[in-house]
């Protein structure tokens, strides 16, 4: 059986698509009043230090030790600045939102 976090769900409300009855989990995918992005730019970011690490480290094994090293520092610092401006982005467009229901 399948669960989903904090809800119940009766297999008939799945296809019923009046306000009260639509299921949580499929209004959030079908609409965009909650973005999903945000949660996926973290995951990009620790993806992209992790290549960064192994990246820096294969460098740092194969002898180059500084070019290594500045692989990671730099590279550390532009993933960073990247997943901060995507993030920005999104945290302007929620406060948008808040001023327009305000």
């Amino acid at each position: 059986m399948f669960s989903y976090p904090c809800y119940m769900y009766n297999i008939n409300s799945f296809f019923i698509f009046s306000e009260s009855a639509v299921n949580p989990l499929i209004k959030i995918l079908l609409t965009f009043d909650i973005l999903l992005a945000p949660s996926f730019i973290t995951l990009l970011y620790y993806m992209g230090l992790l290549g960064i690490f192994l990246g820096g480290l294969s460098a740092i094994f194969a002898g180059k030790i500084i070019k290594g090293i500045m692989i990671v520092v730099v590279g550390t610092m532009l993933v960073r600045v990247g997943c901060e401006m995507w993030l920005v982005f999104f945290r302007m467009n929620e406060a948008l939102q808040e001023i327009r229901k305000k």
